[in-house]
């Protein structure tokens, strides 16, 4: 699984590359999401689009705090994302082409989007639970019922599913 994590990673250099000339204002390109044709990334503290075969990136958000950890569903419909928008980080989700942000989760402590489920759930890790110890946790939720899960693994920070 690293390997193939690592591979999309190598893939997406160029078309970062070329998305960075493109932008006005040199910047930090990281965070790469790529789903077909689609590479998302974070600059300057929002999210921006650009198709893989390069041109000119398009910015997804523009809110004045940042938003982080683009995950692109397995869909392609949904870019599932760690925002700031209302004081602690939680998990919101935007169509991948741009449009409002919705907030999917509320659990008032730290919160990384870690990516979906093969269900089409977003996964991710929460130092926000409450309980014996005050450690990281793996949760989902699904982005139509806000129905939320818990994965059962201790002090849990970072996952991901097999494809």
């Amino acid at each position: 699984m690293k390997r193939i994590v690592m591979f999309a990673i190598v893939l997406a250099l160029p078309v970062l590359l070329g998305a960075a000339r493109s932008l006005t204002v040199p910047g930090y390109y990281k965070m790469p999401s790529l789903h077909e044709n689609t590479l998302v990334f974070v600059s300057e503290g929002d999210l921006w689009s650009v198709p893989v075969s390069g041109g000119t990136a398009s910015r997804l958000t523009s809110h004045p705090s940042s938003a982080t950890d683009p995950h692109i569903s397995p869909d392609g419909r949904w870019l599932a994302f760690t925002g700031r928008y209302e004081g602690s980080a939680d998990v919101y989700v935007m169509p991948l082409g741009g449009g409002q942000a919705r907030r999917l989760t509320n659990d008032g402590g730290e919160v990384r989007v870690q990516g979906w489920t093969p269900e089409g759930e977003v996964l991710y890790a929460t130092a926000g639970a409450v309980g014996l110890s005050w450690s990281w946790t793996l949760r989902t939720v699904n982005p139509e019922t806000l129905e939320a899960g818990e994965i059962p693994l201790a002090d849990a920070r970072e996952g991901a599913f097999a494809r």
